[in-house]
């Protein structure tokens, strides 16, 4: 009995070794783990692969035309994530919102550059009027003067003459004796062809004319008293 036991245990120890040769020779070869496995693209949505490698995204990049993620259910999801990929997801996420964050921001520095470069366009344009105002006005005070000047300039030779006039009737009233019209007696005629008004005196002539005729007499009176000095010199010589 006890060599066929160790029949049978040999045989059964044979018959294990045999089982776990077997065993050992029928295992298949292992292959490395799918990174994107169990990965959910925040893109599209969808599982098993990482939004670079998203298909759909880069084909409506291509294309030029938006690219619209679906909206999310309001079920449960059943969670497809491998522990550890939530946490990625989330960097993700806040990757996006940051880069968001960063496009607003430069935005609104562009848009308060724009009011910026609009305000000092303004006030220089207002300063431009400003100037263009007061340059206006100082010509138009400098016009004012000039003709003020003139006015003046005027008026002082009105008066030179006058005075002329007064003293050359002075002149002839004393060398004639004969009564000169002053100038309180001139009355207005209303001259038709100039539609103006002009001083004339009792003679009807105007001042110019007036100073013509006392210098011809000036000149006349000047030739007699000459004359004159040469007869008192021929009586003398005789």
């Amino acid at each position: 009995m006890s060599s066929a036991s160790g029949s049978e245990t040999s045989g059964g120890a044979g018959g294990k070794k045999e089982a776990s040769g077997s065993g050992s020779g029928g295992q298949l070869p292992s292959y490395p783990r799918n990174p994107m496995a169990g990965r959910t693209c925040y893109k599209c949505g969808d599982p098993d692969h990482f939004a670079n490698v998203c298909k759909e995204y880069w084909e409506a990049k291509e294309s030029n035309k938006p690219f619209v993620s679906p909206p999310l259910g309001t079920g449960r999801i059943e969670r497809t994530m491998a522990p550890g990929s939530e946490r990625r997801s989330l960097s993700a996420d806040s990757y996006t919102v940051r880069s968001e964050s960063d496009e607003m921001n430069r935005l609104m520095r562009e848009y308060l550059a724009r009011k910026e470069q609009v305000r000092v366009e303004k006030m220089e344009k207002e300063k431009r009027e400003e100037a263009e105002r007061e340059a206006e006005a100082a010509r138009q005070e400098k016009a004012r003067g000039k003709l003020e000047k003139e006015a003046e300039k005027k008026r002082e030779q009105k008066e030179r003459d006058d005075q002329l006039l007064y003293l050359v009737r002075m002149e002839i009233q004393r060398e004639t004796g004969k009564k000169i019209e002053s100038e309180e007696s001139e009355t207005r005629k209303y001259d038709r062809k100039t539609r103006k008004h002009v001083k004339t005196n009792e003679r009807g002539e105007t001042i110019e004319n007036e100073k013509e005729r006392l210098r011809r007499e000036i000149a006349f009176l000047e030739a007699a008293e000459e004359e004159e000095e040469e007869d008192n010199e021929l009586q003398f010589l005789r």
